[in-house]
């Protein structure tokens, strides 16, 4: 606003610089558009699935190693989904523990991690030992 008006008072006021009001609506106009580029590009990534920051997933890490004494976090994925992230948890428990308890612990987590606010959706898969490979047919995520 403060661009607009200036340059039209400076054109309004002196004639010979009636091209200051143009260049100003132009000014605007680019400012507008870059905006929109930037705020289109976000968009774009956050529907695509771009990989969440590693604070986040670090903040996800901390709740699921707290949860329980037995339980030990494995993998954790989180990528946008929309404006709010899907988490995506690798957790092992004893191989010995019952599925009813096993199954108990880690609803009780999805729970407490679909309870952020920036989580959408949750999904907890429980092991018996921890893998040195990933289980998942493409493991990469995009992080750009």
């Amino acid at each position: 606003n403060a661009v607009a008006v200036t340059t039209s008072l400076v054109a309004h006021y002196n004639s010979e610089l009636w091209y200051f009001d143009s260049i100003g609506a132009i000014a605007i106009s680019i400012y507008i558009t870059l905006s929109w580029v930037a705020t289109g590009k976000e968009q774009v990534e956050r529907l695509v699935g771009l990989q969440a920051d590693q604070d986040f997933i670090d903040r996800v890490r901390t709740i699921a190693d707290a949860h329980h004494p037995k339980l030990q976090s494995d993998i954790i994925r989180a990528y946008h989904f929309g404006n709010n992230f899907l988490v995506e948890l690798e957790v092992v428990l004893p191989k010995d523990m019952s599925v009813q308890e096993s199954h108990d612990i880690s609803l009780a987590l999805q729970i407490k991690v679909e309870a952020l606010d920036e989580v959408e959706r949750a999904f907890v898969h429980v092991d018996y030992q921890s893998r040195d490979y990933d289980e998942h047919k493409d493991p990469t995520a995009r992080l750009d």
